[in-house]
């Protein structure tokens, strides 16, 4: 498989080979402290929040949440039913990406529920270079 690569609607193509620099100026994105999120932006027929996180100018992980109304806002709607479904569709997600969660030579993609945060979600982490 191929490296994972996911060119965000703003423009910037997100890769192991994207560079913190590349990305700290960019008007699209929000930061604190080595990591940038950007705006819900619609990728793949889906409301998608990403979010980066660098160390040493270089990408270590990347993390994808989708962002529907059916999953509910707020902790007032919460439920853990809901986020189980939000995983699911973050598997399923990131499979039409190309990149179902699995080991890569490259390094691995999770999709998974995160019960101290207690949503779902999917990251991909990158191997050191």
């Amino acid at each position: 498989m191929d490296n994972f690569k996911l060119i965000h609607p703003c423009g910037i193509t997100i890769s192991q080979t994207t560079t913190e620099s590349e990305v700290r100026d960019h008007t699209e994105l929000g930061n604190t402290l080595g990591s940038y999120y950007f705006e819900i932006a619609n990728i793949l027929d889906r409301k998608v929040k990403v979010s980066l996180y660098f160390n040493n100018n270089q990408l270590e992980r990347v993390v994808i949440f989708l962002s529907d109304l059916k999953y509910g806002i707020g902790w007032d709607v919460w439920s853990q039913k809901k986020e189980l479904q939000r995983t699911s569709d973050t598997k399923t997600f990131l499979g039409e990406l190309g990149y179902p969660p699995k080991k890569y030579s490259w390094g691995y993609v999770w999709a998974g529920y995160d019960s101290e945060k207690r949503l779902g979600l999917g990251t991909i982490t990158f191997k050191p270079e």
